[in-house]
């Protein structure tokens, strides 16, 4: 992702981050009070911990997060890597639960 803008320095940050902390973003560096609703975090947020990205490949969802990654396939885990797999799991099936649900109601809480 690049960043350009008033008052951003040149440099390169190593963090995971996804297509849902765009918004997130924007609205951060822009400096907008009003509500939204969103998934991800700004990249600027110091505060956000557990980054990570998900990715969907055929049949099967993806997690990466700085320490690992996991590959899911709705019903069980079939491959991960790095020492915190069972909870880069339980945040996984967290963020899909959450987001399945909002979509199917066709409704996003703020």
């Amino acid at each position: 992702c690049l960043v350009i803008g008033p008052g951003q320095e040149p440099r390169i940050e190593r963090m995971v981050g996804s297509h849902t902390d765009v918004v997130p973003t924007i609205v951060d560096q822009a400096g907008w009070t009003a509500k939204y609703s969103a998934l991800g975090r700004s990249l600027f947020d110091s505060t956000a911990t557990s980054r990570g990205a998900v990715c969907v490949e055929g049949s099967l969802v993806i997690r990466i997060e700085d320490e690992g990654w996991i590959t899911h396939n709705f019903s069980r885990c079939v491959t991960a890597s790095g020492a915190n797999a069972d909870a880069i799991e339980r945040r996984l099936l967290s963020y899909l639960q959450v987001s399945l649900t909002l979509l199917r109601q066709n409704r996003v809480h703020p």
